[in-house]
């Protein structure tokens, strides 16, 4: 199990990263009207955050729950990706910006949470932090992982209000930023 875990954890790492690539060779050339490039700061935290958890890592091992709940949430994290790519469509971006014809995408996982992708990377985070990082590790790569989350999700929510307005207040006020209402209250309680 722990080989399977291992192969589902890299097969998913890779289907996730793939979306974007897959993304940009179908996206038609489009001029961006606004760009925030501090937003790329959030990703080089995540980067961080990954790059530590697996920097101090353990071979592939631990009880089957743990093997399990990792096969479970990279499973998980590449649905809720590609679900997400899906209804993105042309504007799935690395970079936070918004383009001319840019559009409020509330359908699918965008119901559930605003940032459906950053829920997949968490998972992905978790999937691999459990079968391959060291405790301590793992603990500050996830600070890293959430604080550059944290900053591009406040970014990108500001781009998006600059451009929906109340639509997009609405929007915010009624839907979480990227941990489902159902967690959210289970981690509150």
């Amino acid at each position: 199990m722990r080989a399977f875990a291992l192969y589902n954890l890299i097969a998913c790492a890779a289907l996730f990263g793939g979306g974007f690539l897959v993304a940009k060779a179908r996206r038609p050339p489009a001029s961006a009207v606004v760009r925030d490039t501090r937003a790329m700061a959030g990703l080089l935290l995540q980067t961080a955050g990954f790059a530590i958890a697996l920097l101090f890592r353990r071979p592939p091992s631990g009880p089957v729950f743990a093997l399990a709940a990792s096969i479970v949430l990279a499973l998980v994290s590449v649905c809720c990706a590609w679900w997400s790519f899906a209804h993105l469509g042309k504007h799935l971006r690395l970079s936070a910006e918004l383009v001319d014809d840019h559009q409020l995408i509330v359908t699918g996982p965008y119901r559930i949470v605003r940032h459906p992708i950053y829920f997949a990377l968490a998972a992905i985070y978790a999937a691999a932090g459990l079968l391959l990082s060291e405790w301590p590790a793992f603990l500050a790569g996830l600070a890293l992982v959430i604080a550059g989350t944290e900053i591009r999700v406040r970014i990108e929510d500001r781009l998006l209000e600059s451009r929906f307005g109340a639509r997009f207040h609405d929007y915010r006020r009624r839907t979480p930023a990227y941990i489902p209402y159902a967690l959210a209250r289970g981690i509150r309680s």
